[in-house]
This record gives structure tokens, C-alpha cells and sequence, in this order.
């Protein structure tokens, strides 16, 4: 399993992230919505090849995102990655 980062947005802009475990992008997808999450419109995904605290993801995974969460969340990763 890889960790995806799904990033949807609407014509007003940014409508949530979701953070969680799938095979592959549509699997991913799926799993959000499966899971009542997705908040829909469109979606873009990318598979995070290097995770640098796989319990941070945890934290904030199985949810849909505020962008304040969403922001946070990049900011902590990028200090992990350091």
C-alpha cells in the first residue's frame, strides 16, 4: 500500500485534502468516498514516494481536511523531512 495525498477543489477553490492508504490512484479515490470523506469536485492525487513520519500521516488520516489542517500538515512534513 502507498500513502496518497488527494487534493480537491471546486469552483470556489480549495474544498479539502484527504490523507490515506491505497494500491493506486483510483483505488485511493475510491476508498475516500467508500469512507465518506471525499468532499467532492475534482481531485488531484500524488502518491508520496518518501514518508518521512508515517504516524503523522496516521494523525491525520481517515478525515477530510480544513485548509488550515492541510497547511499545518505540509509544514510538518516538510520539518520531518529535515
Amino acid at each position: 500500500m502507498k500513502w496518497w495525498w488527494l487534493s480537491y477543489s471546486g469552483d470556489a477553490g480549495f474544498r479539502g485534502l484527504v490523507i490515506l492508504e491505497a494500491a493506486n490512484f483510483l483505488e485511493a479515490c475510491a476508498e475516500a468516498r467508500r469512507l465518506k470523506i471525499s468532499p467532492g469536485g475534482s481531485v488531484r492525487g500524488l502518491e508520496l514516494e518518501v514518508v518521512p513520519d508515517v504516524a503523522l500521516l496516521k494523525s491525520y488520516s481517515g478525515r477530510c481536511l480544513s485548509q488550515v489542517e492541510a497547511d499545518e500538515l505540509s509544514l510538518k512534513m516538510a520539518e520531518a523531512e529535515q
